[in-house]
């Protein structure tokens, strides 16, 4: 869950945005309950094993209606965060495992506010003992041709994902006629994460990453 998968409390009865009545009859908890429901999920924050190889998915636990203060930001719990630190513990091997978050970490060392994951410092220690891990961020809508860095390499491997609809310049202004999204391909000594334009389907020459298994 991110942020969107929070708005409906800014609709009203009629179906408009509504900024004078918000929360609109609804609550932070009925969005929960909606994913949960949707996805045929117990909890928000899950996991999935792919072909052998783990998937961690993370979910912001809150929105303005129960935690104004966070904005448009992931809040996790300590629990989600104790829950992640168990889900890696299985990976002592090195084998490659994929985490998905919504919001994007802020620069390391502090934590994050608005539009971030907030309890970014404990995220990244978290992360830290283990080798080949991968994290995968959404929410900034970023064209992967001309606009911010796309990998970041950390103690794990950090990919800022595009957007398959409404994709973003740097000025944050709609590119119209884009689709973009990654494609990742796991082998034993190497994973590759390469960009896709679906609108024309081609490889994106700007977004073609080969990172070594250590």
């Amino acid at each position: 869950m991110g942020n969107h998968d929070y708005y409906d409390i800014w609709i009203d009865k009629s179906g408009g945005f509504n900024k004078e009545t918000m929360p609109n009859g609804k609550t932070d908890k009925m969005a929960r309950e909606r994913f949960m429901k949707f996805f045929g999920l117990s909890s928000i924050y899950n996991d999935a094993w792919v072909k052998g190889y783990h998937l961690i998915l993370l979910s912001q636990e809150a929105y303005m209606q129960e935690k104004p203060e966070a904005g448009e930001g992931a809040w996790y719990s300590g629990d989600q965060l104790n829950w992640l630190k168990e889900k890696l513990a299985e990976h002592k091997d090195g084998k490659p495992v994929f985490v998905m978050t919504h919001q994007p970490l802020p620069p390391a060392g502090q934590d994050g506010g608005t539009h971030q994951l907030i309890p970014a410092r404990k995220f990244r220690e978290i992360l830290k003992p283990y080798k080949n891990v991968f994290v995968f961020c959404g929410h900034r809508h970023q064209d992967f041709q001309g606009t911010v860095e796309h990998y970041v390499k950390e103690s794990f491997h950090y990919f800022h994902n595009s957007s398959v609809g409404r994709v973003l310049n740097r000025n944050y202004q709609s590119t119209k006629q884009k689709s973009q999204g990654l494609y990742v391909q796991v082998y034993k000594d190497r994973v590759t994460v390469r960009g896709r334009e679906f609108e024309n389907r081609a490889w994106l020459k700007e977004a073609d990453w080969t990172v070594k298994l250590v």
